[in-house]
C-alpha cells in the first residue's frame, strides 16, 4: 500500500461533548450486500463515491483523438455545464476546449486547435492549452502555451456554445538564444478577468526570457507588459523577484497577487504582489519550494501550495498575509512517493480543498482537504491510475457539496478523466475510506478520535463491536488490514 500524507495537526480534534456520546457513520461492506451499505469489489469503494464523468479517448499515432486528451487544468462550473480544456488531442491533436454536464451527459466539443506546423512551426489559432478558462457571461477566455503566428501562445475567446471563436492577442516571437521578447511566452496558467481586463502570467520570454505578467482588455486591445521578471544569476540561479511563473494571478480591487515557480532570493520561487497598473511590484515571501498554482485569499490571507519545500522537501501548504507577515507551513507532504500539489487551492467556508499529483495510497494522487488553520487534514481521496484516474494537476471547483475536477491520466485509455465527489458528511469531510489489495480490506480513517467498529448485520438488535488489532498509524492515518475472508462484515466509525 503506498504512502499517505502526513500534516503538522494529525487530523481534527473532537471537542468533549461535542456531538452524541456514540456516532456511527459511513458504512461499508466487506463481502456481500446490505442495505445501505456498499458492495466491495475489485475496485477501491468510498463513502461519498467518485463519479467519471468522462474519459478521453486513446490517441492514434498522430496523437489525435475525437475529444481531447491529458486535461491539465481546472474546470469551469456555469449552472450544470462543467467547461475546460484538454491539453493534447483532439481532432487536429493541438488540444481542445470541451464542456460536459455535471452528471456526465452532454459532452462536446467545443473547439479544436492545431498543433504548429512541423516545418514552419506556426500556425494561426494556438496550442496545447494548459490553462484553464474564465468565464463572463456567456463568452470563455483562455490560454495556448504554444502556437499562433510566432509559436510563442495565444489568448483566445469564445462563446459557450463554440460560436465566435477569435485569438484576441498572439506572442511574439523569441530569441532561440536568450528566450527573450517584449511581452512573453508560453502562458501556462489562466487569466484573471477585473473590470473588462484580463491578467495572466507567461512561464517564458519578457526582457530577459524568465517570464512575464500582462493584461488585456477583452477585446484584445490594450496589450500590457506589466512586468518582466529579472535574469537570473548563472551560478546561485537567484534573482530580486522570481522567475517562470506558472500559476494564475489573484486580484482584489487594484492588488494583483501571484507566484513564480523559481528564483527569488532561495532560487525556489516566491509570492509577490503589484498594482493593477503595472506599480508597486513587491516579492511578499521567498516561497520554500516551488509555488505553482494560484493562490487564494480570504480576509487579507493567501493560501498557497509548494510543488517541493516543506519539512521533507515533497510539497507544502501555507499561509501568509497579504502583506508578507505571518507565513506559515500549514503541511508538510511526508511520504517519499509524493508530489506535492502542481495546483492551487479552492476555499468553502473554512476548508480549503486541493489535489496531489501523485501520492495517497497508490502513489497516483489525491484530493485533500484541511481546515485554515492548518487542522483537520483529510485524505478524501486516493486515485489508483486506472478507470477513475490519476495523477491530477489541476485543482478542484466546488457546487453543492460536490467536487469536481480533471485527472490528467488514468481512465481507460490512460488519457485522463473528468470526476465528481460528492461530500456528504458534516463539514464536507469523507472520513472512511476502504480499498481491495489483493486477498486483504484495507481501512483507512483521520487520526481524529473515532474508533473501527464491525457488525455482520444492520437487522436489530445490531451489535457493533471493536475491530482488533486496532490500527497502525501511518502519517497522521489510521490503517487496518483485514483478510477477505468468512462471512460478510460491516464497518463504521463511533466517537
Amino acid at each position: 500500500m503506498g504512502k499517505v500524507f502526513a500534516s503538522l495537526s494529525c487530523g481534527q480534534t473532537i471537542e468533549p461533548g461535542q456531538g452524541m456520546k456514540k456516532r456511527i457513520t459511513n458504512l461499508f461492506v466487506a463481502l456481500g450486500l446490505g442495505a445501505g451499505a456498499v458492495l466491495i469489489s475489485g475496485e477501491e469503494t468510498r463513502a461519498q463515491v467518485l463519479s467519471t464523468l468522462h474519459h478521453f479517448a486513446a490517441l492514434d499515432s498522430f496523437f489525435e483523438n475525437s475529444d481531447g486528451a491529458y486535461p491539465a487544468a481546472g474546470l469551469v462550473l456555469s449552472g450544470n455545464v462543467l467547461y475546460g480544456t484538454a491539453s493534447q488531442g483532439g481532432l487536429a491533436g493541438g488540444g481542445t476546449v470541451f464542456k460536459v454536464n455535471t452528471d456526465g451527459t452532454g459532452f462536446g466539443i467545443l473547439h479544436d486547435f492545431t498543433p504548429p506546423n512541423a516545418n514552419t512551426g506556426t500556425q494561426g489559432d494556438g496550442a496545447y492549452p494548459f490553462g484553464g478558462l474564465v468565464l463572463a457571461g456567456s463568452v470563455l477566455y483562455g490560454t495556448t502555451s504554444a502556437g499562433g503566428s510566432l509559436n510563442s501562445g495565444t489568448i483566445f475567446k469564445m462563446n459557450v456554445d463554440g460560436s465566435g471563436f477569435a485569438t484576441l492577442y498572439t506572442f511574439t516571437a523569441a530569441d532561440p538564444n536568450t528566450g527573450a521578447n517584449v511581452d512573453g511566452a508560453a502562458p501556462w496558467a489562466g487569466l484573471a478577468l477585473s473590470v473588462g481586463q484580463l491578467y495572466g502570467t507567461c512561464t517564458r520570454g519578457g526582457a530577459n526570457g524568465v517570464g512575464t505578467i500582462f493584461k488585456v482588455n477583452v477585446d484584445g486591445s490594450g496589450f500590457t507588459t506589466l512586468h518582466s521578471f529579472k535574469a537570473l544569476d548563472a551560478g546561485t540561479q537567484t534573482n530580486s523577484d522570481g522567475a517562470f511563473p506558472l500559476g494564475g494571478l489573484t486580484i482584489s480591487g487594484s492588488q494583483v497577487y501571484g507566484t513564480a515557480y523559481k528564483g527569488g532570493g532561495l532560487a525556489v520561487g516566491t509570492v509577490f504582489t503589484l498594482n493593477a497598473d503595472g506599480t508597486g511590484f513587491a516579492v511578499l515571501n521567498n516561497a520554500n519550494g516551488g509555488p505553482r498554482g494560484t493562490l487564494v485569499l480570504s480576509n487579507n490571507v493567501l493560501y498557497g501550495t509548494t510543488e517541493n519545500g516543506g519539512s521533507s522537501g515533497n510539497g507544502s501548504l501555507f499561509k501568509l498575509n497579504s502583506n508578507g507577515t505571518g507565513f506559515t507551513n500549514l503541511v508538510s507532504f511526508a511520504s517519499d512517493t509524493a508530489d506535492g500539489p502542481w495546483a492551487g487551492l479552492i476555499l468553502s467556508g473554512n476548508t480549503l480543498y486541493g489535489t496531489t499529483l501523485r501520492g495517497g495510497t497508490a502513489a497516483e494522487g489525491s484530493m485533500f482537504a484541511l481546515n485554515t488553520d492548518g487542522t483537520g487534514f483529510t485524505n478524501l481521496y486516493s486515485f489508483s491510475g486506472g478507470a477513475d484516474g490519476g495523477q491530477p494537476q489541476a485543482g478542484l471547483v466546488f457546487s453543492g457539496n460536490i467536487l469536481y475536477g480533471m485527472a490528467s491520466e488514468g481512465g481507460p485509455s490512460g488519457d485522463g478523466t473528468v470526476f465528481s465527489l460528492g461530500l456528504s458528511m458534516a463539514g464536507g469531510r469523507q472520513e472512511l475510506t476502504i480499498r481491495v489489495f489483493g486477498g486483504n480490506v484495507v481501512l483507512n480513517w483521520p487520526t481524529n478520535g473515532l474508533k473501527l467498529q464491525a457488525t455482520t448485520n444492520l437487522v436489530p438488535p445490531i451489535v457493533w463491536t471493536p475491530v482488533v488489532p486496532g490500527p497502525a498509524v501511518m502519517d497522521c492515518q489510521n490503517a487496518v488490514t483485514n483478510a477477505i475472508s468468512g462471512m460478510q462484515r460491516f464497518f463504521g466509525l463511533t466517537q
